[in-house]
């Protein structure tokens, strides 16, 4: 939606300020929660909301075309975090990050 409407954002400084502290503080949370989480699953999904916040930063600086970057990765880093599903079957069940660089 921002991206859509960026001339209409582009309006508005504050909202654009917004957005971006939205950005900064969900990248930094999901930043946060995904170095504490030790299961494969949990930690790709906190991953990918650290990228949700990359894009909203990017959209709230006024870069719309890093917005749309950071949308595409998005997409592309997705069914990865489906896949952990399949390493974890093939590891024997072993979810725990700790024990599956051994």
């Amino acid at each position: 939606m921002i991206g859509r409407n960026a001339v209409l954002f582009s309006h508005a400084p504050i909202t654009l300020e917004v957005v971006a502290t939205v950005g900064v503080v969900t990248a930094l949370m999901a930043g946060t929660i995904a170095s504490c989480r030790t299961t494969s699953s949990a930690s790709s999904r906190t991953r990918l909301s650290r990228q949700l916040g990359y894009m909203f930063l990017a959209m709230g600086a006024g870069g719309v075309r890093g917005g749309h970057l950071h949308l595409y990765t998005h997409a592309f880093f997705r069914p990865s975090s489906s896949r952990s599903g399949a390493v974890i079957h093939a590891l024997a069940g072993q979810q725990d990050l700790r024990h599956m660089a051994a």
